[in-house]
């Protein structure tokens, strides 16, 4: 990882989620957002975000440390407005790209709004995959950040339902699927606990990877990529 990253400001964006967000945060750690939800909201505002943070404090594109993108798995429309804001914004510029693991950045909204280990183990990340199924993957809760208890796999709804641990959370834009679900498997597993998209799905918890506000299993969750050549994650385990 450059050391810009750590010592310039950093853009970030989700878009991989009925959630449209970009993140700025400063070389001082301050963080600021611009965020919407509802159809058609990434290819309206995504673009016009990044433009109003930048002008907000003044900055161009090559001010930046680094650019980091939600790279799925999520949705495949919101996926490529967010390949091509990047590719555009950084074309014929020095500022690295790098790509996050969607469902890890959720993890991290969990991880910082839930408290560390001890009170909670770790957590569930769930995001609608359409028909009857979610993209799920579990993490554990380390004092420094979160780690991957299992890979992103596509799951049905009701076995996401039975997976569940008492005393885990549950958390990500998968919710509302699952909460029309839970009376069809009442008594078999116990309510999980619930943190609000609000909280937990943004561009802002991207920007904890970068090891300000969590460790080095954090810092695994991004990498490295060439602008030209990004494609988000497309997950096809149906």
């Amino acid at each position: 990882m450059d050391a810009d990253i750590l010592t310039k400001p950093v853009l970030s964006i989700e878009t991989a989620t009925p959630v449209c967000s970009v993140a700025l945060r400063l070389a001082d750690g301050s963080i600021q957002e611009l965020r919407a939800e509802g159809k058609g909201v990434h290819s309206e505002q995504t673009f016009v975000f990044i433009e109003r943070l930048l002008a907000r404090e003044k900055l161009a594109v090559a001010d930046l440390g680094g650019v980091i993108v939600s790279a799925g798995p999520g949705s495949y429309t919101g996926l490529r407005v967010a390949s091509s804001a990047v590719k555009g914004l950084l074309f014929q510029t020095h500022v690295p790209l790098y790509a996050c693991q969607t469902l890890g950045a959720i993890a991290l909204g969990v991880w910082q709004e839930a408290g560390l280990p001890g009170s909670f183990p770790g957590c569930d990340t769930v995001i609608d995959a359409r028909r009857n199924h979610l993209y799920h993957q579990s993490w554990r809760f380390r004092e420094d950040g979160v780690e991957p208890e299992s890979d992103v796999t596509v799951r049905e709804l009701e076995e996401v339902m039975e997976r569940w641990e008492s005393g885990r959370i549950v958390a990500g834009t998968g919710m509302e699927r699952l909460k029309k679900t839970e009376a069809g498997v009442a008594g078999k597993v116990e309510k999980p606990r619930e943190l609000p998209v609000s909280k937990v799905v943004g561009a802002a918890h991207i920007l904890s990877a970068l090891g300000r506000s969590s460790g080095e299993p954090a810092q695994k969750l991004i990498k490295k990529v060439a602008p030209e050549h990004f494609e988000p994650y497309y997950y096809t385990g149906l």
